[in-house]
């Protein structure tokens, strides 16, 4: 029943690093016990016996972060960390673990040409706070073994530790929504306390200008929660069954009634809110393998999500004015290195190991994007010339990725970087990368490569230009800035003739589709699908005097002169 102890369904679900094994190893049968690292080995055991939940909770950096400065952790009023699982359901376990995909093996993985989960698959995050005697009454607990981040990722300093849970996701795809269907829960004591017992994720009584709200915080800080996308409480429009009007705090009353009267600890839950896509067109079924899962349906990156945002405080803390969890989860990409293939709204296929050969791969927000067509940054010299020139190279990179903070408001007014447009420092090819700049603008025949650079100091950093060429070169060749610049964008070129010795190198962007504008619908997919990175207005992300994500518009951004203007 609703009131006995013990694991809920879920919980038996695989945990993502149960699938996702070094060098690509075959994960363990469905059905086998949940591994407990050192210091933990009498933990599973006990846990069984007495029906709690045995449980790694190990990951911390789950609150998603808007700071690039300090570490996106959330933290109780006693600075204790909340701790995370993601845990996939068997439909989906059996998809990933297919011997005819093998999509844990990070190599097998990149070559996949389309990933579709099958109808019924289902994803949940958890977020688990610590819990003392007093608190544990109105919480699902576990006895967890809670383990530290060793210096490779390990799980170390293990402890058993009485957990509550704080908040979950729970994604589930239909036949009808192939983008899944996104919905949120929160323990009631989360933002008010509603039983005098637990203490909310918030000091009541320090004012904003004390404790500022949802901003990252120092390891051992309390970080000061609020909400901000209030849980819907407005009478449904039945005439509008596509909108999202719903009354869900009498929704949560009425089954708060119901599991009060069955004795359940889930009556200290409620749903924060539900995310679902704007039906378009009716899905096409695509021909999976004969299996007596339902048929697979291909997924669509390109939707309306309804409502635009939704937030839970305790894994989208500190941004929650821009949290949409289908917007940021369409980004979910497969670690193939040549071209974006969907990983079907799940980001946990990134964990996938190992890497494909041959590729660079970063972390991108959540996700993490492979390419075999990015040049690495300098990691040491190749050649005599390199030795001679190695200052000026990492000097060139260092001006390219961090702009704006070591040239100075002499010669920048915007807060953005160099690479802030040409990615990875110049090195990508699909990004107007810098690769032959030196042939393309005839240097050191001519001045144009120096005019050229100039002319981004002027207009896309909203500056001035370093140096003169109106009487020659002679100016620019005093230049430090400009003269690592030049030796940056040599050294560049060459890495590419190194990797690709034949090659022929493309220039510029890669063609774009020219559409109607729409600004309505402009609106809507910069809100889910952009705000996050770049902020409720596109002004970026610049908390603490750092450039964590770079303004779009506005007095940090570039000026009206600038090619990304036009």
């Amino acid at each position: 029943s609703f009131s006995d102890t013990g694991a809920r369904v879920w919980e038996t679900w695989k945990e993502a690093y149960e699938i996702y094994l070094p060098e690509g190893q075959e994960p363990p049968p469905w059905d086998s016990p949940q591994p407990m690292p050192k210091g933990c080995e009498g933990a599973t055991k006990m846990l069984q016996r007495t029906s709690k939940v045995d449980d790694e909770v190990d990951a911390v950096l789950q609150a998603l972060p808007a700071d690039g400065t300090l570490p996106a952790t959330l933290k109780d009023q006693s600075g204790r960390l909340l701790r995370y699982e993601i845990r996939l359901n068997r439909p989906l376990f059996e998809y990933i673990t297919d011997p005819s995909r093998k999509l844990y093996d990070g190599e097998i993985q990149a070559e996949a040409e389309r990933i579709d989960y099958p109808v019924g698959s289902q994803l949940l995050k958890a977020a688990w706070r610590p819990v003392g005697p007093q608190e544990a009454p109105f919480f699902h607990t576990i006895e967890a073994c809670v383990c530290d981040d060793g210096p490779l990722g390990q799980p170390r300093s293990c402890r058993q530790e009485t957990m509550g849970l704080a908040g979950f996701h729970l994604a589930t795809k239909t036949a009808s929504a192939p983008q899944f269907i996104w919905s949120t829960f929160e323990q009631v004591d989360n933002i008010v306390s509603t039983h005098g017992a637990v203490s909310p994720l918030n000091d009541p009584l320090c004012p904003a200008a004390w404790c500022p709200p949802n901003l990252q915080t120092p390891a051992t800080m309390p970080n000061q929660v609020r909400r901000v996308i209030q849980i819907p409480s407005v009478e449904p429009v039945c005439s509008k069954p596509e909108a999202a009007v719903d009354d869900v705090r009498v929704l949560n009353s009425d089954v708060e009634g119901t599991l009060a009267d069955l004795g359940s600890v889930f009556r200290n839950y409620q749903l924060v809110g539900t995310q679902w896509a704007k039906p378009q067109h009716r899905p096409t079924p695509s021909m999976g393998p004969q299996t007596s899962h339902p048929p697979v349906v291909a997924a669509r990156t390109d939707f309306y999500a309804i409502p635009t945002l939704l937030a839970n405080t305790t894994m989208e803390t500190f941004s929650q004015e821009t949290s949409s969890c289908m917007g940021c989860h369409a980004m979910a990409r497969s670690l193939n290195p040549h071209r974006f293939v969907s990983s079907d709204f799940s980001f946990t296929l990134n964990n996938a190991h190992p890497r494909p050969r041959g590729a660079l791969c970063d972390d991108v927000e959540a996700s993490v994007s492979c390419s075999d067509t990015i040049l690495p940054p300098p990691k040491r010299p190749r050649n005599d010339w390199e030795r001679r020139n190695w200052g000026e190279i990492l000097a060139g990179f260092r001006y390219a990725t961090e702009t704006y903070e070591l040239v100075g408001e002499r010669y920048v007014r915007s807060k953005l970087h160099c690479q802030s447009c040409h990615l990875n420092g110049g090195g990508n090819r699909d990004a107007a990368w810098w690769v032959d700049m030196w042939k393309v603008y005839q240097y050191p025949e001519t001045t144009q490569l120096q005019d050229r650079i100039n002319g981004c100091f002027e207009r896309s950093m909203n500056g001035r230009a370093v140096c003169s060429t109106k009487d020659g070169p002679a100016d620019c060749e005093k230049s430090p800035i400009m003269r690592s610049l030049i030796v940056y964008i040599k050294w560049l070129t060459d890495s590419y003739y190194h990797y690709v010795p034949n090659g022929t190198p493309v220039r510029g962007y890669p063609p774009a589709l020219v559409a109607d504008g729409d600004a309505e619908r402009g609106q809507r997919v910069f809100a889910q699908k952009c705000a996050f990175c770049h902020n409720v207005q596109g002004q970026g992300r610049y908390q603490n005097d750092s450039y964590f994500r770079p303004a779009l518009w506005g007095p940090d951004s570039f000026n009206a002169c600038a090619g990304m203007a036009s």
